[in-house]
């Protein structure tokens, strides 16, 4: 959550150096940037997460086919693999692809908020960046200035929540587009793997749209096993049945 950070931090010393003439909190400018902090926070996050996802997977390759006793040194061709596979069809792997909405999920949290539990259990981890910077996008986005109360809980719908609908699935493209930048110059772009994920992201018949992105293995919400697995970290759900992410992201996380 690096840009989201930032983000945070030049908030509050706007507010401390302009206090009688800085902009509204609803002010165009502060929802631009909002959407450029999340978008570059995920982006990188999943630049680096797909990189160490490939390492992991290449050295899990090397270290099975040693314990096999097939081959004293094995060198792994997994990365290559999985890249080239990225490179040619854009196709993300299902378990990296689980990862994303992992990812994503952790993101909308930070956006709408967690309930008092979640946010007593991060504390206690020590982790306590994430409801700062919530409190902040809920102070901006409900319009909310010193002494006028936020929208309350018994709101049908948030700001934040009415925030990520319009904006989430520019997040996860820009999650999606990360996947373009290749690993040993992060400044340049594959031509091939964006032509091919470019593909996936078209609005009509796009596989890793919003809206349509699933991954194996979740539960969906006409299943008996959505009924059970009330929480994202619950990952005990029948293979056979698909979850979309549009609905994997509202559900709470489990700590």
């Amino acid at each position: 959550v690096g840009r989201l950070s930032q983000w945070a931090s030049r908030r509050d010393d706007t507010q401390v150096s302009v206090q009688t003439t800085s902009l509204s909190p609803s002010h165009p400018r502060d929802d631009a940037a909002l959407r450029e902090a999340f978008i570059q926070s995920a982006a990188i996050e999943t630049f680096f997460a797909w990189h160490e996802f490939k390492m992991d997977k290449k050295k899990e390759d090397e270290e099975k086919n040693t314990a096999d006793g097939k081959l004293v040194t094995h060198i792994s061709s997994v990365e290559k693999e999985l890249q080239d596979k990225l490179e040619q069809s854009g196709t993300i792997p299902e378990e990296f692809l689980r990862q994303m909405f992992y990812t994503l999920g952790d993101y909308r949290d930070i956006c709408v908020g967690v309930k008092d539990d979640v946010a007593q259990a991060l504390k206690k981890s020590g982790d306590t960046k994430m409801k700062e910077i919530s409190d902040k996008i809920q102070k901006i986005l409900n319009g909310a200035t010193s002494g006028v109360p936020p929208v309350t809980e018994n709101s049908v719908t948030t700001p934040q929540q009415t925030w990520w609908e319009l904006h989430g699935p520019d997040i996860l493209k820009g999650m999606v587009c990360a996947l373009t930048h290749k690993t040993e110059k992060p400044g340049d772009v594959d031509k091939q793997v964006e032509t091919a994920l470019m593909k996936k992201l078209e609005k009509d018949n796009g596989e890793y749209t919003y809206d349509k992105v699933t991954f194996k293995g979740g539960f969906d919400d006409d299943s008996k096993t959505s009924q059970s697995h009330g929480t994202r970290r619950r990952s005990q759900a029948h293979l056979e049945t698909t979850t979309k992410l549009k609905d994997f992201v509202k559900r709470p996380p489990f700590v």
